[in-house]
């Protein structure tokens, strides 16, 4: 029981630093009209991604975003009720660091304005090409999440974050490059900006579930 609690713990805590550290780049980068700038963004995001993964990875069993969570049961590396509570946690953890952004940065930049607190939105793509952008980049970070047998905890760390870091690079000007449903979802729920809100689960669902199968069936040795 404690076990769980520390995994669901983990998730939410996890989940609340990804969103928090890649959204918040989005909010510093507009508040300081471009200080940043998309390299120092993606930069930001990759490192925050790592960090989360290096402090509380070996805690999670969701992976800390809702799409691998559920690529995860589907595949049966993790039971339906555990993932259910996870894919709980992150979202209350996202909801969470959204909130904390607009308190943050509500005064600076109103949520009901662009960039809506970070919240990602596709720009000079299509639903279909934003959806499979979108999935592509996902399929890379779910196979360093979930991959790689016997990597240690900080190089996993270490190449989930290179993996954020390089999306946000390629798709940041496009997607947003969430990669994750809960990291569209809780600059959201504080800006209650929801436009094309579905890109950002249709596409990391398709590619961390591809990611699944092929780490269970074909690249993990364990064959758990």
């Amino acid at each position: 029981m404690a076990g769980n609690l520390r995994a669901f713990l983990a998730e939410f805590v996890g989940t609340f630093g990804w969103v928090f550290f890649a959204a918040g780049a989005v909010c510093a980068d507009a508040a300081t009209h471009g200080a940043l700038g998309p390299v120092g963004v993606a930069l930001a995001t990759g490192l925050g991604v790592a960090a989360v993964f290096g402090m509380l990875g070996r805690a999670s069993i969701g992976l800390f975003n809702p799409a691998l969570t559920l690529a995860l049961a589907a595949a049966r590396r993790i039971d339906w009720t555990r993932g259910a509570l996870a894919f709980v946690s992150q979202l209350l953890g996202a909801a969470c660091a959204g909130l904390l952004l607009a308190q943050l940065f509500g005064l600076t930049l109103p949520p009901s304005e662009a960039p809506h607190l970070g919240t990602p939105l596709p720009v000079g793509l299509g639903f279909r090409a934003a959806t499979l952008l979108e999935a592509v980049l996902t399929f890379f970070l779910a196979l360093a999440a979930m991959g790689g047998g016997g990597r240690s905890a900080a190089a996993r760390a270490l190449v989930v974050g290179a993996a954020a870091g390089a999306a946000a690079l390629v798709a940041g000007p496009l997607t947003g490059a969430a990669l994750n449903p809960a990291r569209a979802f809780g600059p959201a729920v504080a800006s209650g900006f929801w436009s094309q809100h579905y890109v950002f689960w249709f596409g990391p669902a398709a590619g961390a579930a591809v990611a699944a199968f092929l780490t269970r069936f074909v690249f993990d040795d364990r064959q758990t």
